[in-house]
């Protein structure tokens, strides 16, 4: 997201005087959308690996979303427990892309003991989304929402008046208060993702 394409979002044009606070939120709003989402909206090439929680009592694990999976690792600290085969996990997809796996043989994801139930994660190579930068335009405009209320130094002025004229300002709400632009930040949220809580599928 830059200047252009939020105006283009918005269809507002950026002042001047206002460029440099509209940038500094584009930064802020990018930050907290990539915690939300958990992972980060730089456009990356190839494959890369990706670390994700993993609880041996979870059937679903919820991953970052992806076109394609290279390969799946079980590790424990540096060491590496088990490497997947293509029949030992099952994909899932969502909108065209895959955004979970599941396990198809239960001792093969089972490698903690009672007293460590988290100790083990799962090591993911794939080829994640927006490798070319192509973010989906509902999460363009749910991050412009959010910039432009950022961006609004007046947010908490319910009304204000100028010389003799009294004006009632409009209820600016916060986007991460509106539901369908939670819906969108989760549709596409991976495994490490802050809005993530429960899985349901």
């Amino acid at each position: 997201m830059d200047i252009t394409l939020y105006q283009q979002l918005t269809g507002t044009t950026v002042a001047a005087s206002q460029l440099t606070l509209v940038t500094a939120k584009i930064n802020r709003t990018k930050y907290a959308l990539e915690r939300m989402l958990g992972y980060s909206l730089d456009a990356t090439t190839g494959t890369s690996v990706r670390r994700f929680s993993y609880f041996h009592h979870d059937e679903y694990l919820l991953i970052d979303p992806t076109l394609s999976i290279t390969s799946i690792k079980l590790v424990r600290g540096d060491e590496v427990v088990h490497t997947f085969t293509a029949d030992e996990f099952k994909i899932y997809k969502e909108s065209g892309y895959i955004k979970y796996i599941s396990r198809c043989y239960e001792d093969k994801w089972c490698i903690c003991v009672n007293t460590c139930y988290s100790c083990a994660q799962l090591v993911v190579d794939a080829v994640w989304l927006w490798d070319d930068g192509d973010i989906p335009v509902e999460l363009l405009y749910a991050w412009a929402d959010m910039i432009s209320y950022e961006a609004d130094n007046k947010n908490n002025i319910k009304s204000e008046t100028l010389a003799t004229h009294r004006y009632e300002k409009f209820s600016n709400n916060d986007p991460l208060m509106d539901e369908e632009i939670l819906h969108v930040i989760r549709k596409y949220a991976g495994g490490n993702g802050s809005i993530v809580k429960t899985i349901i599928i």
